[in-house]
C-alpha cells in the first residue's frame, strides 16, 4: 500500500470557501465561456477516439 505524509500546508483548511457565489460576476457570460470550452474538449476527445479506432 502506498502511503505518504501530507505537509501542514496541504492539510490546513482554505481561508476562503471554495466555489462561493459572487453576484458581481456575469454568470450567463461565464456559463457560455464554460459551455464553449466543454464543447471544444468534447469534440477533440470524440475526434481522438475516432482516429484511434
Amino acid at each position: 500500500m502506498l502511503a505518504f505524509k501530507m505537509t501542514e500546508e496541504e492539510t490546513k483548511e482554505p481561508e476562503e470557501p471554495v466555489g462561493t457565489f459572487d453576484p458581481s460576476v456575469d454568470t450567463d457570460e461565464k456559463y457560455k465561456e464554460c459551455e464553449e470550452k466543454y464543447i471544444k474538449i468534447k469534440n477533440a476527445l470524440e475526434n481522438a477516439f475516432e482516429k484511434a479506432g
